[in-house]
């Protein structure tokens, strides 16, 4: 569907700057049920391939339906377009008009073969090669979800009722799209057994600075899944307020994202990038009731609640940070002049390791991947001032202190570590 004109600039009232901040909604709302039936088609269509077809196929959905599916996002992509034409006539609107990511299709299927219920049994999952991409997948699977019936009639009804309603057309060809997304999901899901119900709300939000990210401190940072170059969350404002946003950065500029469920509001989550499952893992902080010991994790589209059976209680000095080697994340907390305890996160559980050796923490561990080993680096020093650190390394079983070399100098304060992949 396609709008023929742009639309009018509208007057700076507030029932056309209200019309402007629903139709934004609307988007954020489409957005996350296109993404979610698309994970859905994948995941479910994983799910009931017989176990001898698993490895061997390179997507568990049908070209038709992936075309849909890019059609979709093309479709959305326009109406975002149009919608930030309109935001640059209403600056007082003060919206932030998000920018459509399209999902890989085969990223998602090595995502549902590591976490898909069936696969929660398995041991490991094999990536398939370049044989099984190449191969065409059976004609049971490819045959899943059969091409979307005609829509035109559908959208045009919708767009006529709003043809001579200029200020409502942009937010009237976003609702035909809603229409068209909500019909849609019979079509991209592939027949499987009844799935639990996903919250799409959308939650509402204070007024942004397009591109902005608010000030605060204590957030929450890491590199994010698929096209997000970054994800952020929480924080606690200038004032004082503890904050709950989600901002997303593509390379160029930063987003924030609507998801229908969200972490309560924190500063100072301890957040790693999990590259095993493709998501952003956040557990602790503190909250408005105090410290937190809940489990988060980001897939690039929407906040999921972990239930872990046994969730670290985070002392004083908490870091984390992804074994990529051991397909694990690695969670170190404790207090000054004691060994710290070690946590493991498995994709669904926490647990106590129980290595030969545990660092002693000096202050506060800043903690990172080693791109080289695939493992995690720690570093702690004391303050107050400038002080030399300690540096251990974790080889997926026990730590060791690196003691070779000139110690790093680190400055009080100092929260984050990067690697370098070069």
């Amino acid at each position: 569907m396609r709008l023929t004109r742009r639309p009018e600039a509208p007057d700076t009232s507030d029932g056309q700057v209200e019309r402007l901040r629903e139709a934004v909604a609307i988007l954020h709302r489409v957005m996350g049920i296109t993404d979610r039936a698309f994970r859905e088609a994948v995941a479910d269509g994983y799910i009931v391939l017989p176990p001898p077809l698993r490895e061997r196929v390179a997507t568990t959905v049908s070209p038709a339906v992936h075309a849909d599916y890019q059609a979709r996002v093309a479709e959305l992509s326009a109406q975002a377009a149009r919608l930030r034409e309109w935001a640059a006539r209403l600056p007082e609107a003060g919206v932030v008009v998000p920018e459509p990511q399209e999902l890989d299709p085969v990223r998602l299927l090595a995502w549902s073969r590591r976490s898909g219920p069936e696969a929660a049994g398995e041991a490991s999952a094999s990536v398939p090669g370049p044989a099984a991409a190449a191969a065409p997948p059976p004609a049971a699977v490819a045959a899943a979800a059969d091409p979307p019936p005609p829509r035109a009639s559908r959208v045009a009804a919708v767009v006529r009722a709003l043809r001579h309603s200029r200020p409502l057309l942009a937010a009237g060809a976003l609702m035909a799209v809603a229409a068209v997304a909500g019909t849609g999901m019979a079509v991209l899901r592939p027949p499987s057994s009844a799935a639990p119900a996903r919250d799409t709300r959308v939650t509402a939000g204070p007024v942004r600075t397009p591109g902005v990210i608010p000030a605060r401190s204590g957030e929450a940072v890491a590199a994010g899944p698929g096209s997000q170059a970054a994800v952020l969350f929480g924080g606690v404002s200038p004032g004082g307020g503890l904050l709950d946003d989600t901002w997303v950065f593509d390379g160029r500029s930063w987003s924030e994202v609507h998801p229908g469920a969200a972490p309560p509001a924190r500063a100072g989550a301890l957040v790693a990038y999990d590259a095993a499952r493709h998501v952003v893992l956040l557990t602790g902080g503190r909250g408005a009731t105090g410290a937190l010991t809940d489990t988060w994790s980001w897939d690039g589209v929407g906040w999921t609640a972990q239930l872990p059976e046994t969730p670290p209680r985070l002392g004083p000095w908490s870091g984390m940070a992804a074994d990529g080697a051991a397909r694990t994340v690695v969670l170190v907390t404790g207090r000054s002049g004691v060994p710290a305890q070690t946590w493991l996160w498995d994709g669904r559980n926490w647990s106590r390791a129980q290595p030969a050796a545990e660092p002693v923490l000096s202050g506060p561990p800043v903690m990172s991947t080693d791109p080289q080993g695939g493992h995690p680096l720690l570093v702690t020093a004391a303050g107050p001032g400038a002080s030399p650190a300690s540096t251990w390394s974790w080889d997926g079983s026990t730590w060791s202190l690196h003691t070779q070399g000139s110690p790093v100098v680190v400055r009080p304060g100092a929260t984050w570590m990067a690697a370098d992949p070069t």
